[in-house]
């Protein structure tokens, strides 16, 4: 599995869940609020965040869960962030790499977390591979920057790939 693939998905299922659409829970307060909205960067989990008081409940639950999780990974590795990689400035990639240069000394927690987060980068991969090489090919994993080329052509990809995204989303 390619390092910046990996790179992609792990982007992916952490932060899908701020970045995103909400999957199947969300799907039609997307449609309904948000489709005019081009995908990544935030710019529909702000739309969504916008219209938090007109989301169905089961949005609202799903997101709440999906903030949950990525909390959850977040305060996992926070300290390790902090002491392993304190002075390395964020974007493009720059932490995640941190991290991975400094898997060996990561604290259990964030190991665990990680661990995790790694099974599911593999599922989403085995569902999507054809459909990055299809839609994505030249995209650069960093910043979720697959990610968004995936839901820009949502429209387009295989049914196990939106399902297996579904699952994050």
């Amino acid at each position: 599995m390619s390092r910046s693939l990996m790179t992609f998905v792990f982007a992916s299922v952490v932060a899908l869940p701020a970045i995103a659409h909400a999957g199947k829970a969300c799907r039609e307060d997307v449609e309904r609020y948000c489709k005019d909205i081009k995908a990544g960067e935030g710019r529909i989990a702000e739309c969504l965040k916008g219209h938090e008081a007109e989301l169905s409940a089961s949005c609202k639950d799903h997101r709440a869960k999906k903030q949950a999780d990525a909390k959850k990974f977040h305060e996992a590795c926070q300290a390790d962030r902090d002491t392993l990689c304190k002075d390395v400035q964020p974007g493009q990639g720059r932490v995640a790499a941190c991290m991975r240069a400094n898997e060996a000394k990561l604290s259990a927690p964030c190991k665990a977390q990680k661990a995790t987060a790694k099974a599911r980068i593999r599922e989403v991969i085995k569902a999507c591979r054809a459909d990055l090489k299809a839609h994505c090919k030249g995209v650069k994993a960093d910043d979720g920057g697959k990610a968004a080329c995936l839901h820009e052509h949502a429209a387009e990809l295989s049914t196990e790939c939106k399902e297996e995204l579904d699952e994050d989303l």
